[in-house]
């Protein structure tokens, strides 16, 4: 289901929306078994018709107690495309909060922090 779900966030964007892959994607997401709870995280950062569901669910999973899914949500936000940036606050007090956790998703969201804050969204240039 995940890899439908992206597959047609991908292709068709718009039937992606209709058909409600977001969703789907973040169910998978959620998914007790991390190998395939993080291909969907991953899926999550190319589901840019729905950003309003693909943000809160990609920050929500910044405080996964599963670290490869976790660090999955990190990479996603960290290598978010420019549509990300309307959820600019958002995504950047996620990244805080999960600084401030004493494990490798801490400093992975650390260097994620700081190259948001490098690019620049959200300020007129």
């Amino acid at each position: 289901r995940g890899y439908a779900g992206e597959a047609l966030n991908r292709m068709a964007p718009q039937a992606a929306k209709e058909a409600g892959a977001t969703e789907v994607l973040i169910e998978v997401a959620n998914h007790p078994d991390d190998q395939i709870a993080f291909r969907a995280v991953s899926a999550l950062q190319g589901a840019t018709n729905r950003l309003d569901l693909a943000v809160p669910a990609l920050v929500n999973l910044l405080e996964n107690t599963n670290t490869l899914v976790a660090s999955h949500a990190v990479r996603a936000l960290e290598r978010a495309p420019r549509e990300f940036e309307a959820y600019r606050s958002a995504i950047t007090s996620g990244l805080g909060k999960a600084a401030e956790r004493k494990d490798s998703i801490g400093r992975r969201a650390q260097a994620a922090l700081k190259k948001w804050e490098e690019r620049g969204f959200g300020h007129a240039n």
